[in-house]
C-alpha cells in the first residue's frame, strides 16, 4: 500500500493492513499536511521529541530541509531547544503552539493562533499546521500504546 512509504507508518503496517480500504482517507490527509515544506517535517519533530518518542523523530529527521541546528538543539531537549529559540524568535509561535496541542490539546485557544498570524501564516495554514501537529502527536502516541518505538524519558 501507498501509505508504507509515509515516514514513521511501517511500524503500524501489521495493524493498519487488517482493513486498508479504512486507512484511505487517512493516508489522503497525511499526504496533503506532511508535504508542506513550510512546516511537515518540523512540526513532526517537535511532536515527536514532546512525546518523548526517538523512534518517531528517527523516522522524520532526513525529511527535515530546514536548519540543522535545530534538528540538534531539539533532539537535546527543552533547554538546548529554550536556547535554539532565543536565536531564533520568529519560530517561538510555532513552537509554542505545537508543543502545547500535542502537550495539553485541552488548553490550546484562539490565543495560539494570533501568534502563528504574526508568524507569516494565512488562516489556513494555520489550521493546516495545528492539524498536522494533532495528527501527529496522536500517531507518536499510537505507536507507544502499540509499544512499536523505544521511549524516551
Amino acid at each position: 500500500a501507498g501509505w508504507q512509504s509515509l515516514p514513521g507508518l511501517g511500524e503500524l503496517a501489521p495493524l493498519l493492513a487488517c482493513d486498508p480500504p479504512l486507512f484511505t482517507p487517512l493516508e489522503t490527509l497525511i499526504r496533503q499536511l506532511s508535504t508542506d515544506d513550510s512546516f511537515g517535517p518540523q512540526v513532526a519533530l517537535l511532536a515527536a521529541r514532546t512525546n518523548g518518542s526517538p523512534t518517531c523523530f528517527d523516522a522524520w529527521l532526513p525529511h527535515w530541509q530546514g536548519e540543522e541546528e535545530f534538528a540538534s538543539h531539539l533532539r537535546e531537549g527543552d533547554q538546548a531547544l529554550h536556547h535554539w529559540l532565543q536565536q531564533h524568535p520568529q519560530s517561538r509561535s510555532l513552537v509554542t503552539a505545537v508543543q502545547l496541542l500535542t502537550r495539553s490539546p485541552d488548553r490550546f485557544s484562539a490565543a495560539q493562533l494570533t501568534p502563528l498570524a504574526e508568524y507569516g501564516l494565512s488562516a489556513e495554514q494555520a489550521i493546516d499546521l495545528l492539524t498536522w501537529s494533532g495528527l501527529c502527536g496522536w500517531m507518536n502516541r499510537l505507536k507507544i500504546a502499540l509499544g512499536n518505538v523505544r521511549q524516551q524519558t
